[in-house]
């Protein structure tokens, strides 16, 4: 017991030490190449939730293509769109009866492709959600298979003679067959090589269509094996990387669920060019919700996780990035609830939270809502009530739809978190956003900088301060994590390098000047940040 105990204690000290001798060690992403992906902001947009066009309780693309000028009003540069094709189960999409065709309730093709025109003529570039690892039990490939074991699409799903009683088989009067999420979306069989030239040519079909991109969902479960995984996937990547695809620079993100996410990334230019960060996601909202930032060994969470995103076992590999987020459509990936519940319901942690994984190494996708303040129902849990409507007025149905009511409710604060109603106050939460994405979209240091964590002299343990350096531009990010106001703030930039005497406040209100490489900020309101330039 007393050699556990001394263990415990020298453990403890080493990572004290760590902390310590951690402060103005610069971390460098693996790639720091500017790409229109890479220095850009994403939107992860819901059509259905988004805005009712025709009354019929459900969004579609022509209400898209109506927000538009929202959209590029708040600094978004890509959107993410949840799946638009063909699916049976009219809530999620995530059950695909035809890749290439549209959602029938979200429009025509017509009106798909138009939406993409107004969003590219905006400045703002689309990837759609692409549902690789299985289809809808009502496919007609999938039909065919089921009702004959000598279809041409037998061997497209994945089938068994007796399987009676184990997990994820499904039984048919034919054998039975795999579906990892449920007896409505069978898996495909990627050990045919015909599923892996259909899954091509959707690419070519949607590339076509004008899409910049794809996020593939549920990669993991392709065959449960990574390097098998990724000779697929190696093909996936090789469509856009020929003519006539490749000088657009199209983008491939995974959502992969087994750690290290990393190793979906392949070698860094093999695979995808991005994975989701879900494990950093808690971090950001954790350290926000709970108002402590620096563990109680003395560890900075913030430090920390950036260190592990360029450093160790789970770096991305060259060529490669993590996407940074605090939500998105799946309970459980991100939190339980959208963060706004999370924070308890506090603007000003929902600021910071905003602020903060906005200017930290990696490519940052806004949920949407989150930039609004759209809230969760305390009396639900799971997907359906965070992926609820779209706020954009006060009067009834926030605005979302002319309908009796909206087709997944509207959560009890849209009278005060809209999109009109904030945009009418400066200080709002969907004013913060708009700022720091124009901050981050205006200086690379943020997308593509390096990371150093700044040491205060305040001994504060709520307050955080970091350096994001880029060729020659320096910029430095403060946050004050606590409930109370700090005021005399000194942020020490001793070794840093830095050569400044008029630096600059791109986002924040408070006086600021550096003398002798200390740099003082003459205020931080509570739950607030600063961003400066040096």
């Amino acid at each position: 017991m007393k050699l556990l105990q001394r263990l415990c204690t020298i453990v403890t000290l080493l990572s004290a030490a760590y902390i310590i001798n951690a402060q103005n060690v610069t971390y460098t992403p693996p790639t720091h190449t500017e790409t229109w992906y890479s220095t850009g902001t994403f939107y992860e947009l819901f059509v259905r939730s988004f805005y009712d066009s025709d009354g019929d309780r459900h969004g579609d693309f022509n209400g898209v293509t109506q927000q538009a000028e929202y959209l590029k009003s708040l600094g978004i540069t890509g959107i993410w769109f949840m799946p638009i094709m063909s699916s049976s189960d009219h809530s999620h999409g995530y059950a695909t009866i035809d890749y290439m065709d549209t959602e029938q309730q979200y429009g025509t093709m017509a009106d798909f492709e138009n939406m993409v025109n107004t969003l590219h003529n905006l400045g703002i570039r689309v990837i759609i959600d692409f549902v690789v690892n299985h289809c809808s039990h009502q496919h007609p490939f999938f039909v065919d298979a089921k009702k004959n074991p000598k279809s041409p699409y037998r061997d497209w799903f994945v089938w068994a003679d007796n399987k009676e009683g184990e997990t994820y088989w499904y039984k048919t009067p034919t054998g039975y067959y795999y579906g990892y999420f449920s007896s409505h979306m069978p898996d495909f069989n990627y050990e045919n090589p015909k599923v892996i030239e259909y899954m091509k040519s959707v690419m070519i079909f949607c590339l076509d269509k004008g899409v910049d991109g794809f996020r593939y969902d549920a990669v993991t479960h392709i065959t449960g094996d990574v390097k098998r995984d990724i000779e697929f996937f190696r093909v996936f990547r090789s469509v856009i990387e020929e003519a006539p695809y490749k000088e657009r620079e199209p983008f491939l993100i995974c959502e992969a669920s087994t750690k290290p996410y990393s190793d979906y990334l392949g070698d860094g230019t093999d695979s995808f060019h991005a994975a989701f960060n879900f494990t950093s996601s808690f971090v950001w909202r954790r350290t926000v919700r709970d108002e402590k930032p620096i563990a109680d060994n003395g560890v900075n969470l913030i430090e920390d996780e950036i260190r592990k995103y360029c450093t160790g076992w789970t770096a991305v590999q060259s060529g490669a990035y993590y996407a940074q987020l605090i939500a998105n459509h799946d309970a459980g990936v991100t939190g339980r609830y959208r963060p706004f519940r999370e924070f308890g319901c506090v603007e000003g942690k929902a600021k910071l939270a905003g602020t903060l994984y906005m200017t930290l190494p990696g490519i940052p996708f806004v949920y949407y809502g989150e930039e609004i303040g759209v809230d969760s129902d305390p009396r639900f849990k799971g997907d359906r009530f965070i992926r609820t409507a779209m706020h954009w007025t006060p009067d009834e149905n926030a605005g979302f739809t002319t309908g009796k009511n909206a087709w997944n409710g509207i959560t009890d604060n849209y009278k005060q978190y809209n999109v009109r109603t904030q945009d009418a106050r400066p200080d709002s939460l969907l004013n913060r956003y708009r700022s720091v994405i124009s901050v981050r979209n205006e200086h690379k240091a943020l997308s593509l900088g390096t990371f150093t964590s700044l040491p205060n002299q305040n001994n504060n343990n709520q307050l955080i301060a970091y350096l994001r350096q880029y060729n020659d531009e320096n910029i430095v990010v403060i946050h004050n994590f606590g409930s109370k106001p700090l005021s005399n703030i000194k942020i020490d930039l001793t070794g840093c390098s830095i050569m400044s005497d008029k630096p600059a406040v791109l986002l924040g209100k408070s006086k600021i000047a550096i003398k002798n490489n200390i740099l003082s900020v003459t205020k931080l309101n509570k739950y607030d940040s600063i961003i400066i330039k040096l």
